[in-house]
């Protein structure tokens, strides 16, 4: 059932809830911003909503208009490539965590081992000195390795956000 609406003699039909389109997108809370403006091109009226552990849920609405059949496929293609763009973006951070991280695992591991062989009646600092050197390195590594997988990732950024501007702004004409 639609609602109607007297204008000047015509009748103009205003749509009834059942012609709302309505979803739910989580994502990464950082790159809520370049979601919505995305999003907004196609028609959604995003509105942004609680999350956890850095995401953020979308929730997407939009009216239901005549059959598009080109607008799925670019909102899914704009969709994948938003998700390439967190995961690229992010990459360099994760990886230099990583690295920071088993290199502090080694020197804990490193001193664990110097402390049961002192234990063990053999008190020896080669092991702990081996484990703080690791962590040394390990921990003035990180910075290197962000910085060189960024500059690693700027072509395959381009090559999304290119592709997410191909999907919100198709070549128009015959």
């Amino acid at each position: 059932m639609t609602n109607t609406i007297a204008r000047a003699g015509a009748v103009l039909r205003a749509p009834a809830p059942g012609h709302l389109e309505t979803r739910v997108l989580y994502a990464p809370t950082a790159f809520v911003p370049l979601h919505r403006h995305t999003l907004e091109q196609f028609g959604w009226t995003v509105t942004v909503q609680g999350g956890r552990l850095g995401t953020t849920s979308l929730l997407l609405q939009r009216l239901r208009t005549r059959h598009d059949p080109a607008r799925p496929i670019l909102e899914r293609r704009a969709e994948r490539a938003l998700a390439r763009i967190a995961a690229l973006e992010q990459q360099p951070v994760r990886l230099a965590g990583v690295v920071a991280t088993a290199g502090s695992a080694v020197a804990v591991l490193a001193v664990a081992f110097g402390g049961l062989l002192a234990l063990g009646g053999d008190p020896t600092l080669v092991p702990v000195l081996a484990g703080a050197g690791v962590w040394i390195a390990a921990v003035a590594a990180a910075p290197g390795i962000r910085s060189w997988r960024t500059q690693r990732n700027q072509a395959e950024l381009a090559r999304e956000y290119a592709a997410v501007d191909a999907c919100t702004h198709p070549p128009v004409g015959p």
